[in-house]
């Protein structure tokens, strides 16, 4: 079963890194490429929650709303991404007249990138 997950893992983070076009660029491939990194990635929420929130609000809110809000955004972005990278063939619903049909779903793209990371 490991050996499995990490073959999965493998294929995942190759096709990711073999398939993702320039940054600016908003394509299919990008969808796919974001949607499994998110999915992969997800987890890592949970840890990126509890230090933002500790940060801006201190320990004690680190420890409670911090991790509430870790879990939940852990568990968003991998749902978010398992739908990006079932849906990539496909065009987004635009939410507005001109936007991109394959803008990210989730702010920020990538669970690393804070909203002042974003160029």
């Amino acid at each position: 079963m490991r050996r499995r997950a990490l073959w999965v893992v493998g294929v995942g983070w190759g096709a990711m890194l073999l398939c993702t076009p320039p940054a600016e660029a908003s394509s299919p491939l990008r969808k796919l490429a974001r949607g499994l990194a998110n999915l992969s990635t997800g987890w890592m929420e949970l840890p990126v929650q509890i230090a933002q929130t500790t940060e801006l609000e201190g320990s004690m809110a680190g420890l409670s709303v911090g991790v509430a809000h870790g879990l939940w955004s852990a568990l968003e972005r991998t749902v978010v991404g398992a739908w990006e990278a079932a849906t990539f063939p496909f065009a987004n619903y635009p939410r507005k007249a001109g936007s991109d049909l394959y803008a990210p779903l989730i702010e920020p793209e990538f669970v690393l990138l804070r909203r002042t990371d974003k160029p």
